[in-house]
């Protein structure tokens, strides 16, 4: 049903719900170096803090060595799916999932499991030490609210908020749809959130909404984010991973060797631009954006990564 004809109704649905996630502009929004002192206080922040944090404070990543393909089965319980995490994924802990949230659950461990078996002839991948459901809003420097993001200390968060957003916006299309309403009532009682969140992507790029990222795959915002923490590990130096990020996040002195970077980066955004309209933003979103890519199997041109290679993308 996901292919039939969306109404102008869908449409209108669609701007309502992009504007509902988007902080109102007369609010400041701080920006995430701001969020990330705020949390080395405190709790969670609205950016990926891996590197420097890692190395300087001794902090050691969380490292899953890969030997053969993992096998992923949908869990049937809460219990079932942090298992999983724990013992196939090496989550060290799940904060915040009820047992109505195993569907979401499910979604982020397929995803993290997609990235761990491309990782596979490598022998191992950095992956989160912590999956948190949060219910705080945490804004992004566009203003737009966060489906997910990597903490401090290597933890992925996923916010409530937003994927309630996802599974609202699913009904309201698939009530939009042709055809009778028990048919479209069917589909609303078997709707987990993969189901949803192909559902609104797939209207939402109909409607030219919501396409600042690559999100063409139902894992794209789990493989972006773990995109930024292999990144970060990458590069081992928060300072210098902070200079290649977007304007806003860049500290006012510059790594050594960032700048250099940075122009070579802008000398290539056609080349970003072949990627996504998010990945022309910086190195680091242009990185996360073809790691994403990547995970989900696809096939990218040679200038793409050779500049993938360069901005030290895995």
């Amino acid at each position: 049903m996901e292919t039939q004809k969306l109404s102008n109704g869908n449409s209108n649905y669609i701007n309502i719900i992009m504007q509902q996630r988007q902080k109102p502009k007369e609010q400041k929004i701080p920006s995430k170096t701001i969020k990330e002192v705020s949390v080395a206080v405190a709790i969670g922040v609205s950016a990926v803090v891996i590197g420097g944090l890692l190395f300087k404070n001794k902090i050691s990543p969380n490292i899953l060595k890969l030997s053969e393909t993992i096998d992923f089965k949908e869990a049937t319980t809460l219990k079932e799916a942090i298992e999983y995490g724990t013992k196939k994924l090496g989550i060290k802990k799940y904060k915040g999932f009820e047992e109505k949230d195993l569907d979401v659950l499910n979604w982020i461990n397929e995803g993290l499991t997609l990235c761990a078996n491309k990782a596979k002839d490598k022998g191992q991948i950095v992956m989160p030490k912590k999956i948190s459901y949060y219910t705080e809003q945490y804004f992004n420097n566009e203003g737009w609210q966060e489906l997910a993001y990597i903490g401090p200390f290597g933890s992925l968060n996923i916010s409530k908020n937003t994927i309630s957003d996802f599974k609202n916006a699913a009904v309201k299309i698939i009530n939009s749809y042709e055809g009778s309403q028990e048919a479209k009532n069917k589909l609303i009682e078997t709707l987990n959130f993969k189901k949803a969140y192909r559902i609104f992507i797939a209207a939402a790029n109909k409607t030219n909404k919501n396409t600042l990222s690559w999100n063409k795959g139902i894992f794209s915002t789990i493989t972006h984010e773990m995109g930024h923490l292999q990144h970060k590990f990458n590069v081992r130096d928060f300072h210098f991973f902070q200079s290649l990020g977007t304007e806003q996040e860049r500290p006012k002195k510059l790594a050594k060797g960032a700048e250099e970077l940075l122009k070579l980066f802008d000398s290539k955004k056609d080349v970003a631009a072949k990627v996504s309209t998010y990945a022309k933003e910086s190195p680091c979103e242009f990185v996360a954006e073809v790691y994403s890519q990547l995970a989900h199997g696809l096939t990218l041109d040679d200038d793409v990564m050779d500049l993938y290679q360069k901005l030290f993308g895995v």
